[in-house]
Formats: C-alpha cells, structure tokens, sequence
C-alpha cells in the first residue's frame, strides 16, 4: 500500500476513504441545464438521483464513519450502477424514450460525457484504494468491511426505483420544458408517449413521484368544462 502523510496517519483509514470519496463529485461541472437559478423541486429531484447513482454523497457529516458503512455503501453504488445499466427486456425502448425526453433540453452536451467518464475512472480507483486499505487493516476490520461490501453488492435497486431513477433524471435535464406544461398530467402523458405506459407508470405513482419533489403546476389537469361558472343573479328592486 502507498505511504501514507505524517499528518494522516492516526485518522482511520476509513474515514480516509470517506474524505476522498466525498470530494470527488466537487469536481464535476455544474451542467448546462442546471446553470443560472432554478426552481427548488430541481435541486430535490437532482439529490434524489445522485442519491441513486452516488450515495456517497449523500453522507451527513454527523454520521460515524466505520468500516462497515464503507462496505456497505461502496458495494450498494456498484449494485446501483449495474442495476442502471444492465440490459433487460425493455433496455431499447428505455433508451430510446429517454432520448426523446431529452431532446426539448437538448440532451446530454457531448463534452459531459467524457466528463463523466473521467469521473468514473478516478470514482473505480477510489474504490480499488479503499479495498487495498481494507486488506492491509487488522481482521476485524477487514472482515466487517468486505462483509458489508458483499451485501451491499446483493441489494440491487428493484425495478420500480430504476424507473423513478429514470423520470427524475428527464424531468431534471428538462425542467424549463416541462415547467411550461399545462398540467402534471399533460407531462405524464408526453412521458407515456416516450417510454410507453407500463415504464412510465399510471398517472397516480407519477403524480406522487412528482408530489414528492414539490414539482407543480398551476393547471393540475382537470377537464375543460369541468369548472363551474359562478352565476350572478340580478337583484329584483
């Protein structure tokens, strides 16, 4: 294992592994589509996906570091990623709906992509130190590390937290299309039209969903015609 600074060596090598887990996603960009201000429910919808794909992050200061909780995290986000990304029955119309959903905030810039490759690269050898620090400690720790990482690996995402995954992350990318909707129904309907209605969900999970992040709009998608006049009747003198 690589020599370790004077100034780090009584700080527990998993508390290490945390401090520099926890600044890599500081050196992502701030992407386009989140430049300038945004609305509140954006910045919810955005910790929700990162919650999914870098619960790292997520982490308060206040909690207490500990082999285990390393394990466990480091092997839950493996089980994240593979669970976003591995192939299934409807991966092509998955692909092909978050395209099309895309597409009103322009998609993805190119230079991102690579972006988040980078990140990527430097997130796999973050964890590979990690595992080499978790070998080179003593048998208790060792074996309360991986053991956590073992489980961590088995509790893949269900099939319902990859599709709220998927929502949220297009509702993000395009928040100031879909902000310009009529209705959260209306965007439900161009979400269904995208992915097809067994990945979008009904109506109700997808209302709830947005309901969670705080996303409205003025209209909530009641039928024209549905609202009642108010009548005024002339006084007789």
């Amino acid at each position: 294992m690589e020599n370790v600074p004077d100034n780090q060596e009584q700080v527990p090598w998993y508390q290490r592994c945390f401090e520099e887990l926890g600044v890599l996603p500081e050196n992502l960009p701030e992407p386009q589509w989140l430049e300038g201000e945004w609305p509140e429910w954006v910045a919810r919808a955005s910790r929700e996906v990162m919650s999914a794909f870098l619960p790292i992050a997520e982490l308060g200061s206040e909690l207490k570091a500990t082999p285990r909780m390393l394990g466990g995290i480091l092997g839950h986000q493996i089980a994240a990623f593979n669970a976003l990304v591995e192939p299934t029955s409807n991966s092509e119309k998955i692909t092909m709906g978050m395209s099309i959903l895309l597409q009103p905030a322009g998609g993805f810039p190119a230079t991102y992509g690579d972006i988040l490759g980078d990140y990527a690269e430097q997130l796999a050898d973050a964890m590979k130190r990690a595992c080499a620090y978790a070998i080179d400690a003593d048998y208790a720790e060792c074996s309360e590390f991986f053991s956590a990482f073992s489980q961590g690996m088995k509790q893949s995402p269900s099939a319902s937290e990859r599709t709220n995954t998927r929502i949220l992350l297009a509702l993000m990318v395009g928040w100031r299309v879909y902000g310009r909707f009529e209705s959260v129904r209306a965007v439900h309907e161009a979400f269904c039209k995208a992915m097809g209605p067994n990945l979008a969900g009904n109506f109700k999970r997808f209302e709830k969903l947005c309901q969670r992040i705080g996303f409205k709009l003025r209209n909530r998608g009641r039928p024209n015609g549905s609202v009642k006049k108010r009548k005024f009747r002339h006084r007789k003198r």
